[in-house]
């Protein structure tokens, strides 16, 4: 009875840590209005959105993905101060030039109602700096779409 109970309990264990594991594609946004459209792709580990009118790429470090929100690691768009992989051809599509180079940024996705969010820190970077307050400047709604191929 042990050895079975330990069985069903790993194997329980195991099936749950893929719960989140496959790749949540989202479409935010309408085509009508092609300039405030995006596509997001979402996994445990990357936070992915694709602008398709500008061909800005960028990508966020998932910091909480579950059945309810799915947010990211805050962080800079600036390409020479950050590793991350980002590709904004043209910054004025993402947000206004005047906080682009100088502000945080997070993502936040409310699961149940599909919404996305898109913040800006409400001062400027400051190295060593931990905490940072947000305001949403850009909300879209989204919805999941299966890929044609």
């Amino acid at each position: 009875m042990k050895k079975l109970f330990s069985t069903i309990l790993v194997l329980g264990l195991m099936l749950n840590g893929n719960a989140y594991a496959k790749t949540i594609n989202l479409e935010c946004g309408s085509q009508e209005d092609f300039g405030n459209m995006l596509y997001v792709k979402i996994d445990k580990k990357n936070f992915e959105i694709y602008q398709p009118s500008s061909a800005n790429r960028v990508i966020f470090k998932t910091s909480r993905l579950d059945d309810y929100v799915i947010n990211t690691k805050p962080r800079g768009l600036d390409k020479a101060s950050t590793s991350y992989d980002t590709h904004l051809t043209h910054w004025e599509s993402w947000d206004e030039n005047k906080y682009i180079k100088d502000h945080i940024y997070s993502i936040g996705i409310e699961r149940v109602q599909g919404y996305i969010g898109i913040a800006r820190s409400t001062t400027p970077w400051i190295e060593g700096k931990k905490e940072y307050d947000f305001d949403v400047y850009w909300e879209l709604p989204c919805k999941t779409i299966d890929k044609k191929f």
